[in-house]
């Protein structure tokens, strides 16, 4: 720890604990190791979070509120989505911070993992504004009524979050290629998939 650090204590144990959790299991992270990296004792932990698993959500509100930024981002002053520029902030975003993605989706694969119910309640938010997106769309023309929602807010998710999952692997493969802008023409091309889904016949 920086001894010159005038981070407030909560702040820092937040901060320590969200670095620890996003590249390690959560089972391997302990109470101690937190503390001492923040220049604390665990009793703090204790007094400012409750225990661990608390800690732990604290983490986890924060990356949602990161991802969630994205999607806000997005909305247009009637209600809709601009999808190209929904997967054009997700992208760079995830970019910018590669353990996001990989954090929220190791949460949500087991519904025993340690999160998960956490998650799954922040994530069903997001599902009451995809629903209130989608109402507005159907009401604007611009969406087939039959549309189911949550289908839409599935695909949205997988057009959005699997290409950052693997973007190493993507950077690897396409050496010479400027991956910003890779990442641009992906995002225009995922936004026509959905704009040809949703769209009147």
């Amino acid at each position: 720890m920086n001894l010159e650090d005038k981070t407030p204590l909560r702040e820092r144990l937040l901060n320590v604990a969200e670095q620890l959790f996003l590249v390690n299991e959560y089972h391997s992270v302990s109470i101690r190791r937190i503390a001492e990296e923040a220049g604390a004792n665990s009793a703090m932990i204790s007094y400012y979070f409750g225990d661990k698993h608390s800690l732990y959500n604290q983490v986890i509100q924060r990356q949602y509120d990161i991802f969630s930024e994205t999607i806000i981002g997005a909305v247009q002053d009637d209600g809709t989505l601009d999808y190209q520029k929904l997967f054009r902030n997700c992208y760079r975003t995830m970019t910018q911070q590669p353990t996001l993605g990989p954090f929220l989706v190791r949460i949500m694969v087991y519904r025993d993992s340690p999160g998960y119910h956490y998650l799954k309640s922040l994530l069903s938010q997001g599902q009451e504004l995809a629903w209130s997106m989608t109402h507005a769309e159907k009401q604007n023309g611009t969406m087939r009524n039959d549309l189911n929602p949550d289908v839409l807010r599935a695909v949205s998710m997988s057009l959005s979050t699997y290409p950052m999952l693997i973007q190493s692997l993507l950077r690897d493969q396409m050496p010479t290629t400027d991956f910003d802008e890779y990442l641009d023409e992906l995002a225009a091309f995922s936004a026509k998939i959905i704009e040809y889904g949703v769209r009147p016949d």
